[in-house]
């Protein structure tokens, strides 16, 4: 069963997300009480599951603040407004890492916190994954290269060194794209970055 949203209110706005109050009645019982429940809005955002001819992934390791540790995770971001997901995929993979890739897909979709968040992170496979220049991080950015082989990163998800949840779900799609149980379609990239 749904819910209305009778009256919305922003409480909180930061710089990559605000808070929404959203005043709600379940559609079941329309007369019934309302209820407050708090939504987190940020831009959709992407990560990228880069592989190089030889089959090794591309990773970046960085501070994260809500844990206040290092995570070793795929690269990715926000999308821009007006941007799409697969250009700022590209984009994204190119300042993190300085890398491009020739062949690039969908691989699936995922909503960070369907609870509290009211943003989707489309994962992308980019095949062919190559050296093309210098990372270009933002200013609040830095971000240490990992190259490792697919062996090494299931090792990594096993033992907890990857625990992203976001990242270990991108991950998860790419072992069922090896299994063979999901298919991907290439995109077109001619009129985007390469």
């Amino acid at each position: 069963q749904g819910w209305t949203v009778i009256e919305t209110e922003v409480v909180a706005r930061c710089r990559v997300f605000e808070v929404e109050r959203r005043r709600s009645v379940r559609d079941a019982a329309p007369e019934g009480d309302a209820h407050d429940f708090f939504v987190i809005g940020c831009a959709d955002f992407c990560n990228i599951v880069a592989l190089t001819d030889d089959d090794e992934l591309i990773l970046v390791r960085q501070w994260r603040h809500g844990v206040g540790a290092t995570t070793l995770e795929l690269p990715g971001g926000l999308v821009d407004a007006g941007e799409s997901a697969l250009r700022a995929a590209q984009r994204e993979l190119a300042e993190e890492t300085g890398y491009a890739a020739r062949q690039w897909a969908v691989l699936g979709q995922t909503l960070p916190n369907a609870a509290i968040q009211s943003n989707a992170c489309t994962t992308f496979l980019a095949l062919g994954a190559h050296r093309v220049g210098p990372t270009r991080f933002d200013e609040t950015e830095d971000c240490e290269l990992v190259v490792m082989s697919w062996a090494e990163v299931l090792s990594c998800i096993n033992d907890g060194r990857i625990d992203h949840a976001i990242i270990v779900a991108a991950l998860h799609y790419e072992t069922l794209r090896r299994a063979g149980l999901r298919q991907i379609e290439p995109i077109d990239v001619s009129d985007t970055l390469a």
